[in-house]
């Protein structure tokens, strides 16, 4: 098991969804390679912004628009490899049709709910 890809990057949530990996890493080099990442993106993230993911200052909208951005932003940078690739030796067209579903169906979802997502968290 690579249990390196597997220790604890400090952040919970993400934490809770590498340990969702570890099956697969175990003996996938691809899915410890992900686990990896995400530590890494984590601890990249705790820098850059000085909080983890556990932050209780967003409502569930800003996670969803946040979300959705995040989505959004794969799209233009996937429209960038493939106006660069060749369009017979990659799929990256097949990718940003996944990620900008992805954003639309974000949209969707905050849209018909909008008024079930609280755009403050009720405060204790």
């Amino acid at each position: 098991m690579n249990t390196l890809a597997l220790a604890s990057c400090g952040d919970p949530i993400v934490d809770a969804v590498r340990h969702k990996l570890r099956a697969p890493a175990e003996d996938d080099p691809i899915c410890a390679s992900v686990a990896h990442k995400l530590a890494e993106r984590s601890k990249a993230g705790q820098l850059k912004y000085g909080t983890k993911l556990t932050r209780d200052d967003l409502s569930q909208r800003d996670w969803l628009i946040h979300a959705q951005e995040e989505a959004l932003d794969l799209a233009n940078y996937l429209e960038v490899l493939i106006q660069r690739a060749n369009p017979w030796s990659t799929r990256f067209d097949e990718m940003q049709e996944l990620a900008l579903t992805m954003a639309c169906e974000l949209q969707v979802f905050i849209e018909l709910n909008a008024q079930h997502i609280p755009s403050e968290e009720p405060k204790p």
